[in-house]
């Protein structure tokens, strides 16, 4: 069903340029409506909600990208993001031919879209700016993008971090969680390598002990308790790209949150960064997207 178009490396920016000009949507979106304010919660054309979060000037999507959001998206452009994808097997994380509609487990439209890269999520973002924009939802100013860094660390709830880069602020406050310093965590608080996983098809994986969440992949989005801020599966179902360069200059990008998958318990520390090449695509690879009242990216 769906057309295959890949874009990467230097051809990417006039790839998304393209891409929103020529297939601005029919995507779902209703009839025109007021525009986004960066004080109030906000619901686009998609369905995806956005709140407002301290220490930032954006509105956070509430949920990871969905199924859902990711096929509108694809279906709209015919964007290829099939290609190279690491799943899971007995045999560890390998190229098994899976996708994002298909990686390896069973989702549903509610699942975290997974599997795509950070040029899949700026892709995605493009256009559906585009898309908003000319259904009148969205100002010329008004832009969907990949959180920063530090608006992602702010949503978590950290305090201002010391440190340049990305790198340099990486696992500085140490054993905090976004439900604070207990660990295991306490029941509910997100989808993480668990018991349930080891259990089941993951017996090899390192789990948190004792901490179940029913879950032996990803779960749907929501599915466990919000934080303070509002924001559902900020720590654990998939890792979240966010905008930045890891050292700040050139190659790697940033993921952050950890996710379903086998771990480390400091991957689901609250300043834990992951370093990935920008054009890498992983079964628990996601993102969450950001409503911003500015032009452009940062």
């Amino acid at each position: 069903m769906f057309g295959r178009r890949f874009f990467s490396g230097p051809l990417l920016a006039s790839a998304l340029l393209a891409l929103a000009v020529s297939t601005v949507s029919p995507l779902a979106i209703s009839a025109r409506a007021a525009q986004p304010q960066s004080s109030q919660p906000w619901e686009n054309g998609l369905g995806m909600k956005f709140l407002p979060v301290a220490g930032t000037e954006v509105l956070f999507s509430v949920w990871e990208t969905r199924v859902r959001d990711f096929a509108a998206f694809v279906d709209a452009t015919k964007y290829d993001a099939t290609k190279g994808m690491l799943s899971v097997r007995d045999d560890g994380w390998r190229q098994n031919g899976d996708t994002w509609q298909s990686p390896g487990f069973p989702q549903t439209p509610l699942h975290p879209v997974v599997g795509v890269n950070w040029e899949d999520a700026r892709a995605f973002c493009a256009w559906l700016t585009e898309s908003e924009r000319a259904a009148g939802r969205l100002a010329a100013s008004q832009v969907y993008r990949l959180p920063t860094d530090e608006e992602w660390s702010a949503a978590i709830g950290l305090p201002r971090e010391h440190g340049g880069t990305p790198k340099e602020r990486n696992g500085k406050a140490g054993e905090v969680y976004w439900w604070g310093t207990a660990f295991p965590p306490p029941a509910g608080v997100g989808n993480f390598s668990d018991e349930t996983a080891k259990g089941g098809r993951h017996p090899d994986w390192n789990i948190v002990v004792g901490y179940k969440d029913g879950f032996e992949d990803a779960s749907p989005v929501g599915s466990f308790t919000a934080t303070k801020t509002g924001l559902y599966d900020l720590t654990g179902n998939a890792w979240e790209w966010c905008e930045d360069f890891f050292d700040g200059k050139a190659g790697a990008r940033v993921l952050r949150g950890g996710a379903y998958s086998r771990l480390g318990a400091h991957h689901l520390e609250a300043s834990f960064r992951l370093d990935v090449a920008p054009q890498r695509r992983r079964a628990d690879f996601g993102f969450r997207c950001v409503l911003a009242a500015g032009p452009g990216t940062p």
